[in-house]
């Protein structure tokens, strides 16, 4: 019991220490979850190593009435002054006082378990004697005990509430009007995950397309995340369900400038990827691939973190080929409109290389193929992209050329599991990820308007220059090293890509209303 109440002043020295509150989540919790461990585990034990003849009630029964309930706690109203003042924005740290004692009161009254530890000690000789009791006895003491567990989580419930309200009338007395005000359980429910599990993870572009969905399941898997983002085409609405998490992090920063954080593993998808974006600004565009590239190889040599290179499948060119493998050396264009993105990933993967060799840094070069699902940019140029926004509007489907030039759409879930279990990996050699099923683009158009239902017509255009006629991979490497391959069919992924633009053009002519 002493040690449980030195911890929590611990902790809470901790808190005070840090007016900024931005480097004390992983003491803190570590802290807090050791309290629990220790404390709840030895009152669970005591109570059910004597029971085991009980039936229904088990050690871990026991265990997880209060252990959990306390973690989720520790995690989401003991050290949630990060959360708060990042959650509602004009809410300060004086403001904040009138919660904290009751906060860290209701802390202590768990951790010390007032009501639960009163119990057990007045039926101490009850649980502990092996002489004299029946299984009855043992039975009806055990069940006595879960009923309290229940009356303490009843309590600890309404208490949560109390505070909540707390919260929010001092908000609502200050004018402020933040969802997160209003909505107190907004976040999507995490895995626990213990300190020496979860992994803190940096994600370059972790607001774009890809990134965003990548942040989703890292996040739901349990971990910290990073996300680092200048915006140039990623959009923070897409991951602004998650600002304020005690997990997860947003930094705008452009990685063509150093950065310097501590983490575990790296994802770097940051670049623009359609067209418009990188022949818009093709400088920016190799600087990212480049200098950014560096910056990252140099932030894991420094950390010994894992890195993941989103490579493309724009690498091979127009590839002479089919379907593509990772041992082809491609067929690109080095001065051609797409040159600046394409030499940018190569220049990209020969850096990963060249760190590997030279400086030991353990790293994964996932080369993607086209993907799409839901967040990509309506109007980043691409095939998906254009063929449904302009069938929902009505509009003529535009294929440049003849349409019997080919290409192959994974679905981002299936892109985002392979990302993940290619860090996961020992892989240190390029792996494709892509759908090794081939359509033309006259094909995919027609899949586009019978899907929206749209009465608009295809027509045809000047094809594109350095527009690549075939492009499918050969995803043997992943499927062999990885045991991966995509399971979303087409017209599945392609029908929710759909839905999403529906959605995503309701809510634009709403805002001009």
């Amino acid at each position: 019991m002493e040690d449980s109440i030195i911890s929590t002043s611990r902790v809470r020295t901790i808190m005070k220490s840090s007016p900024d509150v931005t480097n004390i989540s992983s003491e803190a919790v570590y802290c807090m979850g050791k309290v629990a461990e220790l404390f709840v585990v030895t009152l669970a034990k005591r109570a059910a190593e004597q029971a085991n003849d009980a039936g229904e009630v088990t050690y871990e029964h026991v265990a997880e009435c209060v252990q959990n309930d306390m973690r989720m706690f520790f995690l989401h109203e003991v050290i949630p002054r990060k959360v708060k003042v990042s959650d509602i924005p004009g809410l300060d740290i004086s403001d904040l006082q009138m919660t904290e004692e009751k906060s860290i009161w209701f802390y202590r009254r768990k951790c010390n378990g007032d009501q639960l530890g009163h119990f057990l000690i007045n039926n101490n000789n009850n649980i502990r004697s092996d002489e004299g009791i029946e299984q009855s006895n043992r039975r009806q003491t055990l069940q006595a005990f879960l009923k309290e567990l229940n009356i303490l989580k009843n309590t600890v419930d309404a208490e949560r509430n109390e505070i909540d309200l707390l919260r929010k009338e001092i908000a609502v007395g200050k004018g402020l009007q933040h969802p997160a005000v209003l909505n107190s359980a907004r976040y999507p429910r995490v895995k626990f995950r213990n300190f020496t599990e979860k992994k803190r993870i940096l994600i370059t572009g972790g607001s774009g397309f890809v990134g965003s969905h990548l942040v989703d399941q890292l996040l739901l898997d349990g971990h910290q995340v990073i996300c680092v983002d200048n915006h140039f085409t990623g959009q923070k609405r897409n991951i602004e369900r998650w600002i304020g998490h005690p997990n997860f992090e947003l930094i705008s920063h452009d990685i063509s400038n150093p950065l310097f954080l501590t983490v575990d593993q790296i994802y770097h998808l940051a670049s623009p990827a359609s067209p418009p974006h990188y022949m818009f600004n093709p400088v920016k565009t190799i600087k990212t691939n480049t200098l950014g590239t560096i910056n990252v190889l140099g932030l894991a040599r420094r950390n010994r973190a894992k890195i993941l290179l989103a490579s493309t499948s724009e690498v091979y060119g127009d590839p002479v080929v089919h379907p593509q493998p990772e041992t082809y050396w491609g067929n690109v264009n080095p001065i051609g409109p797409r040159s600046c993105y394409d030499e940018g990933k190569r220049v990209a993967e020969a850096l990963m290389v060249a760190y590997h060799k030279q400086e030991a840094v353990d790293i994964r070069i996932a080369r993607i193929f086209n993907t799409f699902g839901p967040r990509m940019n309506m109007n980043d140029g691409r095939v998906v992209s254009n063929f449904i926004l302009q069938a929902l509007e009505n509009r003529s489907i535009t294929v440049y050329g003849s349409g019997q030039h080919t290409r192959s759409f994974q679905y981002v879930s299936d892109l985002v599991s392979g990302l993940i279990k290619l860090m996961e990996s020992n892989v240190t050699v390029p792996v494709n990820f892509g759908n090794p099923e081939e359509h033309t683009i006259a094909e995919f158009a027609l899949m586009v308007k019978n899907l929206t239902k749209c009465k608009c017509e295809i027509v045809h255009h000047e094809s594109s220059v350095d527009d690549p006629q075939r492009r499918k991979p050969n995803i043997t490497r992943a499927w062999q090293l990885l045991q991966w391959k995509p399971k979303v069919p087409l017209i599945d992924g392609l029908q929710m890509t759909i839905d999403y633009f529906r959605e995503e053009l309701e809510r634009s002519r709403r805002q001009e209303i």
